[in-house]
C-alpha cells in the first residue's frame, strides 16, 4: 500500500518522518517535497493551491501502479489530497482508495484569517508561535526564519486564497482527524461529509493545531488498521 503524504504549510519531504514508525509494515509512505523547499529549493515558491495541485499531479502519476494506494495530508495538504483526488478522477484515472484528512477544516468553511500572509513580521511570528508546530528555536534563530518565513507565506497565501465551489461527493472513504483545541466547531470539521459518498469516519483528539505529532502512536493504529481493510 503507497501512502503519499502532502505537508503542512511550510512542511517538506521529512514533516511527517515522526509518524512513520508507527505505521503498518505494508505501508509504503512517500512525502511530496514541494516547490520552493528542500531538495527542490532553487525552484520558485508556488502562490496558488491549482499550481500545487498540478506539481502534486505530477510527482503523484509516475508512481501509481494496479496497488492500491491513499492520500494523508494535514492543514494544507489535506486540502492539496482532496483536491489532487478530484484532479484524477477528472482524467479517469483510478482514485485513492482512502483519504485521510487532517486538520482542516471542510473546504467550504471559510479560513478565520485568509490574509495570514501578509500580516507584519512580529504578528506572523506571533501566528506562528500560537500554533504551536515551529520549534522556539526555529522562530528565534533569524537565520532560520529568513529561509522557512517566504516559505510559509507563500503556502499561507496559497491556501487562504482558495475559494471553495461546489464539487460532486468522492467516491472515495475519508476519515477525517481534528484537535479538540483547533479553534474551529465539530460541525465545521463535520462538513466533510458533504465531500464523500462515504460516511465520513471523524476523530477527535486531544491537542491544538499539531495534534499529530502528540497523538502519532494513536493516528498511526488507525491509518495501518484502516488501510489493512482496503487491501
Amino acid at each position: 500500500m503507497q501512502l503519499f503524504c502532502f505537508p503542512f504549510a511550510g512542511g517538506g519531504a521529512y514533516s511527517y518522518r515522526r509518524l512513520y514508525p508507527h505505521w503498518a509494515s505494508f505501508i509504503t509512505p512517500h512525502t511530496l517535497e514541494l516547490p520552493g523547499r528542500g531538495g527542490r529549493g532553487r525552484e520558485p515558491l508556488l502562490l496558488e493551491i491549482s499550481g500545487l495541485v498540478e506539481d502534486s499531479l505530477a510527482r503523484v502519476v509516475p508512481q501509481l501502479s494496479s496497488a492500491p494506494y491513499a492520500f494523508f495530508g494535514h492543514s494544507m495538504g489535506a486540502l492539496l489530497a482532496f483536491l489532487l483526488t478530484h484532479k484524477i478522477l477528472a482524467l479517469g484515472l483510478a482514485p485513492p482508495c482512502q483519504l485521510f484528512l487532517s486538520g482542516r477544516t471542510a473546504p467550504g468553511v471559510p479560513d478565520r484569517v485568509p490574509s495570514r500572509h501578509l500580516l507584519p513580521r512580529q504578528e506572523f511570528l506571533a501566528m506562528l508561535d500560537q500554533f504551536a508546530g515551529s520549534p522556539q528555536e526555529v522562530l528565534a534563530n533569524q537565520e532560520l526564519m529568513e529561509y522557512f518565513e517566504p516559505v510559509l507565506r507563500a503556502d499561507f497565501q496559497a491556501s487562504g486564497s482558495y475559494r471553495h465551489h461546489n464539487l460532486p461527493p468522492l467516491p472515495v472513504p475519508i476519515t477525517l482527524l481534528y484537535g479538540e483545541n483547533e479553534g474551529y466547531s465539530r460541525e465545521q470539521f463535520m462538513e466533510w461529509q458533504k465531500e464523500t459518498s462515504h460516511h465520513l469516519a471523524a476523530h477527535c483528539y486531544p491537542g491544538g493545531h499539531f495534534f499529530i505529532f502528540e497523538q502519532s502512536a494513536e493516528i498511526g493504529e488507525l491509518i495501518s488498521v484502516t488501510l489493512a481493510k482496503r487491501m
